[in-house]
């Protein structure tokens, strides 16, 4: 049998390639990765975005260590908090806004939200009353309320927020009016809501607080979310 001098001389080198150990690897499988989780800093509230007279008391990022073991089965991923409190008014009656930025995966949303929006219901020195939310522009897993004043745990007084129901809620509108009626404690407007894996928990707390402008906070955070 004749054998061409081509065929001949690729399977010498062939041969030679094997016995030298040197034949090429399979490439290895590519994996697929997902794309980086959004900055939560980046996505924190500035004293721009604040009424006038909010200075920043505090900011950092959380660890896994602070959340616990329903979060982390619920994929928890990474959260950062803000701070800031009213240093135009004072000392003793500051109202406090709070904005806790965190990482979920969009599927299990509904799941958070409802547990924090429970776990938030729960202080027993405080009347809760849900706010609507038609017309607020955020996504459907938003929850918003305020806890009010329990007038028979009385320890100094304060004013108290007394909730009034507007639906639809257009921009200018406020829910609750500053009454002159005396309570105790502190009261607080909360909105809770996500956009993709990103969840946020805006709350205002104190003597005066006004869901009108937590309701604008949310929407300029709610924006901020590529």
């Amino acid at each position: 049998m004749n054998i061409s001098p081509t065929v001949l001389l690729a399977i010498l080198l062939c041969a030679g390639l094997a016995v030298a150990g040197c034949t090429t690897a399979p490439s290895p499988p590519v994996t697929a990765t997902s794309a980086p989780a959004v900055s939560l800093p980046s996505l924190a509230f500035t004293a721009a975005d604040l009424p006038a007279g909010y200075v920043l008391t505090m900011g950092r990022q959380k660890n896994a260590s602070e959340v616990s073991d329903l979060a982390t089965g619920l994929g928890w991923k990474a959260g950062y908090v803000v701070e800031y409190m009213d240093s135009g008014s004072p000392e003793g009656s500051q109202n406090v806004i709070t904005q806790t930025l965190t990482t979920y995966p969009e599927s299990n949303m509904p799941d958070v939200i409802a547990y924090i929006s429970k776990v938030d219901h729960a202080y027993p020195d405080l009347i809760y009353t849900d706010i609507p939310l038609t017309g607020l522009g955020l996504s459907g897993n938003s929850r918003v309320f305020v806890g009010g004043l329990n007038q028979s745990r009385s320890q100094s007084p304060v004013m108290l927020i007394v909730p009034t129901t507007v639906s639809p809620l257009s921009a200018g509108q406020s829910l609750t009016t500053t009454a002159t009626r005396e309570a105790y404690g502190q009261s607080f407007v909360e909105v809770i809501f996500s956009k993709g894996t990103t969840l946020e928990v805006i709350r205002m707390s104190g003597p005066t607080v006004s869901d009108r402008e937590v309701i604008a906070l949310a929407r300029t955070a709610y924006s901020k979310i590529p």
